[in-house]
């Protein structure tokens, strides 16, 4: 072996040339080294370099010399002329390594700046994509944007909670999922060289799937890659992220404006409750109100009369906005009916016949009427509603209980009448089933009885002061736990003056 021939090798290993003339050129050394014929280079038994007469020889490693051992391993084949010298084949040897080392670090930096391109294409598709909540809009900008970053001739974007719920909101080319395998592609998506398809998937949920087909090249089209894989990937999650985003968003903006309503309902309801009433010719009313939710089920009227008052206490069935509209209608039935000079049993008639024919059949309402007149005398109908309490001047408690069905339950129905005389300083306490249905840590409800020493222990108090009284101590009884009902007291107090 010749010194130039040992040198120009080695000045091939420290170059280690990352590009294909490198094997040429350790080939083209080794063949004038043995004076051969001609020669070939094969790696793993494909042939990377030919030489002279070569050309027409088989490729394959048997009979060959063993240039590299491994995974992909380099063998030498020479036509005519003796095997080059040990000198020749070791540093033949060192530049083939040191090429490999040199195209492996190559195509490290390649994926590594093949895998910033592809984060910084997700980063710019993540500020593409702030703030659009239609789904149609965010589907096309989506799809528009994976087209680009994929190049492929068809691509898909499905959204819902279900395979056969899915709805196709942007597709670009023919749809890939046509024929597709949609409830595999949904748990654990597809791969094929011309398909790829991910389920858009979040930690609790899967909101879609993305599909694409036909991958962009020069003779056509080309088998998708690990690196086309792992990048649908990545776009799959960003996908995700924005759909479930502009869903929450979407929930917010749509809470948001229910809470609106509500409150603007709530407001329209509270003016229906007048803070303040008229003077009254021998009574007095006090009241307590607190709605569970926004709009509440309870209501309550007072209509000055002649010498007196009336007054209708109910609990509409259900709760939130539709118990609140069925609460007003009941109110505006009340103020109209109470000025009619009939038996108040008559009264709950009108307003039970007209419940049942305008809502629903499990739709109705407990209610108590009372009337009391300027001599008092005062009548009760009690629609299936909590017992209503008499608070005598020596502080002893009576019960007016239910005198008949609650109102609306069926299309006829009849109350009878109870009539008791009010003295001066005594009281009717009239509430709903948010305080008797209160319960404590253990889920006891309070109860009527209970409910009864509550309002005997507070009956020294007078008007609002006895209502907030009464509630407070029911509190106490919860142990500060919010009520989950409407919650509603009216206090009818017959003055000294009446």
């Amino acid at each position: 072996m010749t010194g130039d021939t040992l040198r120009r090798l080695g000045e091939l290993a420290l170059e280690g040339l990352p590009g294909p003339r490198l094997p040429g050129i350790v080939l083209d050394i080794l063949v004038r080294e043995s004076h051969a014929a001609g020669g070939l280079l094969l790696r793993a038994g494909t042939v990377v370099a030919r030489q002279g007469t070569a050309g027409t020889e088989p490729a394959g490693d048997e009979g060959a010399i063993e240039l590299l051992p491994g995974p992909e391993p380099w063998h030498l084949r020479l036509v005519g002329g003796p095997a080059p010298e040990d000198g020749a084949l070791a540093a033949a040897r060192l530049a083939l390594r040191m090429w490999e080392l040199g195209t492996a670090l190559r195509e490290a930096r390649l994926g590594e700046r093949l895998r910033l391109w592809e984060l910084d294409a997700i980063r710019t598709l993540a500020s593409s994509i702030v703030g659009i909540l239609d789904p149609e809009t965010l589907g096309t900008e989506l799809t528009t944007s994976l087209v680009m970053l994929m190049g492929v001739r068809r691509a898909e974007l499905l959204v819902g909670g279900t395979p056969e719920g899915a709805r196709r909101v942007a597709v670009f080319g023919r749809p890939p999922s046509d024929g597709t395998d949609a409830a595999a592609a949904w748990r654990e998506g597809i791969t094929t060289d011309r398909l790829l398809a991910r389920p858009l998937a979040t930690s609790s949920e899967t909101l879609g799937l993305v599909l694409v087909a036909d991958k962009e090249a020069r003779t056509g089209s080309q088998p998708f890659s690990e690196d086309d894989q792992r990048l649908l990937e990545l776009f799959a999650v960003q996908a995700a992220v924005a759909l479930e985003n502009a869903r929450l968003y979407r929930a917010s903006l749509e809470k948001e404006r229910l809470d609106r309503e509500l409150a603007v309902a709530a407001e329209v309801q509270a003016y229906l409750q007048p803070p303040e009433f008229p003077e009254m010719a021998g009574y007095r009313i006090a009241t307590f109100r607190r709605p569970a939710r926004f709009v509440a089920g309870d209501c309550f009227t007072v209509s000055p009369r002649a010498g007196g008052v009336e007054v209708m206490l109910a609990d509409v069935s259900g709760k939130g906005v539709g118990a609140g509209l069925l609460a007003a209608s009941l109110q505006s039935g009340a103020r109209l009916l109470a000025g009619l000079d009939e038996p108040l049993a008559e009264t709950a008639g009108r307003l039970g016949r007209t419940l049942h024919e305008t809502t629903e059949p499990h739709q109705f309402a407990t209610a108590v009427l009372v009337r009391c007149g300027e001599d008092g005398r005062v009548t009760f109908v009690n629609a299936g509603h909590p017992p209503a309490f008499v608070l005598r001047g020596d502080l002893r408690i009576e019960q007016v209980d239910s005198t008949g069905l609650p109102l609306g339950l069926l299309p006829e129905s009849a109350w009878t009448e109870r009539t008791l005389i009010l003295r001066p300083g005594d009281r009717i306490v009239l509430y709903t089933d948010g305080l008797t249905e209160a319960e404590d840590a253990s889920g006891e409800e309070l109860g009527i009885g209970n409910l009864a020493q509550i309002v005997a222990a507070a009956a020294r108090e007078e008007g609002e002061v006895l209502c907030a009284a009464v509630v407070e101590r029911v509190e106490r009884h919860t142990g500060g736990r919010p009520f989950t009902d409407d919650v509603t007291v009216v206090v009818i107090e017959r003055t000294p003056a009446g």
